[in-house]
């Protein structure tokens, strides 16, 4: 028998009359919490100058020419569909780690069309970043309009 008794730490789990910043176990309840969610939908950039209006996809690891463009009357419509039926044999390749895997995306811009020249649509890409050129009609270039004639989803 000891003449010394020693306390036991509270766990964490227990609720605290006094909750400090020291009797806290941080480390459990930051483990506890949902890992950060990414969004597979691309950032975007859209803006205008006098001649065009233009817009900036961040798609690392590809290129304009593994997305699909679908350009209708009134909207530009812009997917990736990665490739499922690339199978590689196991024995082939061993990933030691994995943080970037492109996931498929569909991205809708609305126009008005009464404003663009849909028939001068350029296309290219660089560094991950796919920009695109949609001319403005000859009437309304050199202006700025009070409405934006786009509608992201």
């Amino acid at each position: 028998m000891s003449p010394i008794k020693r306390n036991r730490p509270l766990p964490a789990e227990q609720p605290l009359y006094f909750d400090d910043f020291i009797t806290r176990n941080n480390w459990t309840t930051a483990r506890r919490q949902p890992a950060l969610q990414i969004s597979p939908m691309p950032a975007t950039n859209l803006y205008e100058t006098e001649t065009a209006f233009h817009i900036e996809l961040a798609v690392p690891g590809l290129t304009h020419e593994d997305l699909i463009f679908l350009v209708t009357d009134d909207r530009i419509e812009i997917r990736f569909e990665p490739d499922e039926s690339a199978f590689e044999p196991y024995g082939t390749r061993r990933t030691l780690h994995q943080e970037y895997n492109p996931k498929a995306f569909q991205r809708i811009f609305q126009l008005n069309t009464e404003m663009l020249d849909l028939d001068g649509l350029q296309v290219a890409s660089s560094n991950g970043i796919v920009r695109m050129e949609i001319p403005k009609q000859v009437a309304y270039q050199g202006l700025l309009p009070l409405h934006v004639p786009f509608s992201l989803n």
